[in-house]
């Protein structure tokens, strides 16, 4: 069987179906508030562009004598298909700490923009001590684990309707991995039935 060829749109909502917001890692001491800083904008991101084979990359650029952050948005199998947006890079002064400040904000803005990106506030968890936040590869790691998981049950249990469910919402729902691992166990078995 072969995999259906998604264009950019598909991938980047697939992408934004697998991300589960951005974590508050950052202190902002001025208003004492924690906030999602480019960095945790980019853990939230790593792991849905690696299973959606999407690439982004960010440069400043100056377009008809403006300062921007240009952002592309890159299909991997057909490179060619790009979402290009451009922010309006602010500098208060000819300062290259300035400058570099306004790049780093408007790559963060950039990002949030464009993935649909929400930030999740478990400071009260982490506050009382109940729980360490995961990071959203951890997180996506550990539903990656839990399918193949479950998928390893179905197979032990020769339960086929159960596996077969779980790759039509994997499908459904971008988790190339889980897709994968289902085709190694399940492929060869069919096979080898018909044989």
């Amino acid at each position: 069987m072969e995999a259906k060829t998604l264009n950019i749109y598909e991938r980047l909502a697939m992408a934004r179906n697998m991300i589960t917001g951005v974590k508050k890692k950052a202190s902002n001491p001025f208003f004492k508030s924690k906030y999602a800083d480019l960095n945790s904008v980019m853990d939230a991101l790593a792991p849905s562009l690696i299973e959606c084979n999407l690439i982004y990359v960010q440069y400043a650029n100056r377009i008809d004598g403006v300062d921007v952050l240009t952002t592309e948005l890159v299909n991997i199998p057909n490179p060619e298909e790009k979402i290009i947006s451009h922010t309006h890079l602010v500098i208060p002064s000819a300062d290259m700490q300035k400058l570099g400040g306004a790049i780093t904000y408007a790559r963060r803005y950039a990002l949030v923009t464009m993935f649909g990106l929400e930030a999740i506030d478990d400071d009260g968890n982490v506050a009382s001590g109940k729980a360490k936040p995961a990071t959203a590869t951890q997180e996506h790691n550990a539903r990656m684990l839990a399918g193949k998981k479950a998928l390893d049950k179905a197979k032990k249990e020769n339960d086929y309707d159960s596996a077969s469910d779980m790759y039509d919402y994997a499908e459904k729902n971008g988790f190339i991995q889980i897709c994968d691992y289902y085709h190694q166990l399940f492929d060869s078995n069919e096979s080898s039935e018909g044989m």
